[in-house]
C-alpha cells in the first residue's frame, strides 16, 4: 500500500479526497485570498471547524470603506477573523463571483441558517424600500 492509498479515508466514493489533495487545495485557497501558501493549514483548519458562526455582509449604499478598515485590521488580523472566528458566507466586495449566483448564495444562506447567521450591514442609511423590513419578510434576516 503506497502513502496515497494509506491517507485516503473513507468508502473510496467519488467524494473521498485524499490529505495530500486536500491540503493542496487549502494552499491554493489562501493564496487565492492573499495569504502565503503555508497558511494553508490555517484554511484546512478552518474548513474543517464547525460552529463558526456564519455572516452576511450586507452592503446597501455603502462605499466599501469598512471592507478596506476590516481588511487592514491588525486585532484581530483579517485572516484570523475569517478563517478562526467566523464563516463569511457573503460578501460581495470579497466574492469571486457576481449577478445570480452570488444571490443565490445569499439567499441559499439565509435559508439553510435562518435564525442562526448573523447579517452586518454598515450602511450610511437604508432607504424605506430596501430596508431591513422588506429583507426580514422575504426571509432574509
Amino acid at each position: 500500500m503506497d502513502n496515497r492509498e494509506r491517507e485516503k479515508k473513507g468508502d473510496g466514493s467519488a467524494n473521498d479526497v485524499d490529505r495530500r489533495d486536500f491540503l493542496k487545495f487549502c494552499s491554493a485557497v489562501a493564496v487565492a485570498i492573499g495569504l502565503a501558501p503555508s497558511f494553508g493549514s490555517r484554511v484546512a483548519a478552518a474548513l474543517m471547524a464547525a460552529d463558526r458562526p456564519p455572516v452576511l455582509w450586507l452592503h446597501f449604499s455603502e462605499c466599501t470603506g469598512c471592507t478596506e478598515a476590516t481588511l487592514r485590521s491588525v486585532n484581530p488580523f483579517f485572516d484570523d477573523l475569517i478563517l478562526g472566528t467566523i464563516s463569511l458566507d457573503y460578501h460581495e466586495t470579497l466574492m469571486a463571483g457576481a449577478g445570480a449566483t452570488v444571490h443565490d448564495i445569499l439567499t441559499t444562506s439565509a435559508e439553510n441558517y435562518k435564525g442562526q447567521f448573523f447579517a452586518w450591514s454598515k450602511a450610511p442609511f437604508l432607504p424605506l424600500k430596501t430596508g431591513f423590513s422588506e429583507l426580514s419578510t422575504a426571509g432574509l434576516c
